[in-house]
């Protein structure tokens, strides 16, 4: 068989082959597999979804049951606080609490006071008894005593958080009087921030019809997009609410995409590749390729600049393309770096001196470089893969300097690794506002002070370090806050908590950490011993001024503290227990 006829067969059942692997291979493993990534992404998008709604009924319950545990809420039920709705069902107090339910009923389910509010109007009217009852009077049939009760519910068309909680006395303490009902609407802003936050294509929450979702959990795809329904219970416990998120198939478009294009390339070059190829087959190719190879070595040993070659035949034609390859590479490098400019990333190519071979524009426009910048920065990329062994490496959200923050990567290149590419994107904007995200989700809506939740978390991981370092525990009771609240009314006393904590705020050193642990109590984790929180608590009582709670009247709030030392030993419930109990000592002491 001659060489041609063999070539051609081996070229044929060679690109044959390619053919089936490439397309067995997207059938039958790139298209499961890519589906199930993205169907799992869309599952924990879920979980996500769910977290995130039940934070916000928690945080709902918390507010319903501060307002149901007042002095305020006490004297309603016994007709004792007719100046209620003029001190406290405001505009101001329901825009302030993001909520447009505030509803008070007794023991019968008969509505004492309260309101709604109209956001689109910015207007307060009445109660609708008949809608909001069917909450008080499934909370009384289910005997739920102190316990609260909260969810999600449908009116209508709009879905909303709904809370019930006993009214009580102010220290939560029984018999209860009757039942404080609050709602808050969740809006389509709401919805479109958590459809923004992950990224999703759609997100609904929608009223189950009888037998409109057979199962709990379901997901759907089309050409376009997936998209998930689960089956979630009401606040009755019934299973009438269906969240439908949707996420676009971006990973798949982008295989399908790239994977046609590079289908028709590779095709195409292995096609012109082999047609080239076949016409060097001839009975003087190896000669001339000896030829040729022998060229190139006085090319590399710098004994010629070109191929000293002839003719008009295939081999010619290869000799040529190697001379114009060469001549040519001026040429490349100036597409190259034309690419580089148009790219939005970052890229900067150094010597082994530090010296810039080549900076495209975004790099110039986003590090502004002045004086020894740039070589600083090569010392410093050159430390970091330094202790990598001189491998490729990644970094990952890497502060450059203040407001700039990348990630990207650092490449040695070159026989002795002698050049250092640095290729990277600016992610700053997308730092910050996942910053603000976790800050919103941390921290407590009114006093800007850390949640009872994220201090827990931390009380926890500060216990586990004892062994290396002390902390002590500051706990502080706001004496005035029910005084000024039943005087006053709740917007007064929201002053004088917004007033307590910016004082806090103030006090506190660098790495203390200071939360609101619920109502007019308040908690700090000081790094040190007793000797210097008692220290913070006394800057704290230095910078208490007299506060602002209405047009016409001041008061200069007291505090009571209790301080302890953080054990290792001991739990988060008993060493908080014992902080609240010294601070009550001293409010006791205080009235004596």
């Amino acid at each position: 068989m001659k060489l041609k006829t063999k070539f051609l067969s081996l070229y044929f059942i060679l690109i044959f082959s390619l053919i089936v692997l490439t397309f067995s291979f997207y059938e039958f493993f790139a298209i499961t597999i890519i589906s199930d990534i993205e169907k799992r992404i869309l599952s924990e998008d879920s979980v996500k979804v769910k977290s995130f709604l039940k934070m916000e009924y928690e945080n709902l319950l918390s507010l319903t049951k501060d307002w149901a545990a007042c002095t305020e809420a006490w004297l309603i039920m016994q007709d004792k606080n007719p100046s209620f709705s003029k001190n406290n069902i405001t505009s101001e107090t329901f825009i302030n609490n993001k909520v447009n339910l505030i509803a008070y009923f007794d023991l019968n389910g008969n509505l004492k006071n309260g309101a709604e509010y109209d956001s689109t109007a910015n207007k307060i009217k009445p109660v609708e008894i008949n809608l909001w009852k069917n909450y008080i009077d499934y909370y009384i049939s289910k005997k739920f005593e102190d316990k609260g009760l909260t969810g999600i519910t449908f009116i209508e068309e709009t879905p909303y958080f709904v809370s019930v909680f006993p009214v009580l006395k102010t220290d939560f303490t029984g018999p209860s009087q009757g039942y404080l009902i609050m709602s808050r609407a969740i809006t389509e802003e709401k919805l479109n921030f958590i459809k923004d936050f992950l990224g999703l294509k759609a997100f609904r929450m929608v009223k189950s019809e009888k037998n409109k979702l057979k199962d709990a959990f379901t997901v759907e795809e089309d050409s376009e997009k997936y998209a998930l329904k689960s089956l979630e219970k009401d606040v009755f416990g019934n299973p009438n609410i269906i969240i439908n998120i949707e996420r676009d198939k971006s990973i798949w478009k982008i295989v399908k995409n790239n994977f046609i294009n590079l289908s028709i390339s590779y095709f195409s070059v292995f096609l012109i590749f082999g047609i080239i190829f076949y016409r060097y087959i001839n009975k003087l190719v190896i000669k001339r390729i000896g030829y040729i190879v022998e060229g190139l070595r006085g090319i590399k040993e710098s004994k010629g600049e070109s191929l000293k070659i002839s003719g008009s035949d295939e081999i010619s034609f290869l000799g040529q393309e190697i001379n114009r390859y060469i001549e040519n590479i001026e040429q490349n490098r100036e597409f190259y770096e034309k690419i580089a400019e148009e790219s939005e990333a970052l890229i900067i190519i150094f010597d082994n001196m530090g010296e810039v071979i080549f900076a495209n524009s975004k790099a110039y426009e986003v590090l502004k470089p002045e004086g020894e910048y740039f070589k600083n920065l090569w010392h410093l990329l050159k430390e970091i893969v330094e202790m990598n062994n001189w491998e490729k490496t990644y970094f990952k959200e890497f502060e450059l300097r203040e407001n700039l923050i990348v990630n990207g990567w650092i490449l040695p290149v070159g026989i002795k690794q002698n050049y250092l590419i640095f290729v990277a994107h600016n992610v700053t904007s997308l730092i910050k506002e996942r910053q603000k995200l976790l800050e919103m989700a941390s921290k407590d809506a009114l006093t800007s002070l850390y949640n009872r939740r994220f201090f827990e978390d931390n009380l926890k991981r500060v216990m586990d370090k004892q062994e290396e370092e002390v902390y002590s525990l500051i706990f502080m009771d706001l004496d005035d806050l029910k005084l000024v609240n039943d005087r006053f009314g709740h917007i007064a006393g929201d002053m004088l908590l917004k007033s307590f904590a910016e004082i806090i705020k103030r006090s506190i050193r660098e790495g203390d950490i200071a939360a609101r642990w619920g109502g007019d109590e308040f908690a700090i984790i000081v790094k040190g011993n007793i000797e210097v929180a008692n220290k913070v608590a006394e800057r704290i009582q230095r910078n208490i001024k007299s506060v602002q709670v209405n047009d016409a009247q001041t008061i200069i709030p007291s505090i009571s503290i209790g301080i302890v030392e953080i054990e290792k030993d001991k739990d988060i419930e008993t060493i908080v227990k014992k902080a609240d109990a010294l601070a009550y000592k001293a409010k006791i002491e205080k009235k004596s």
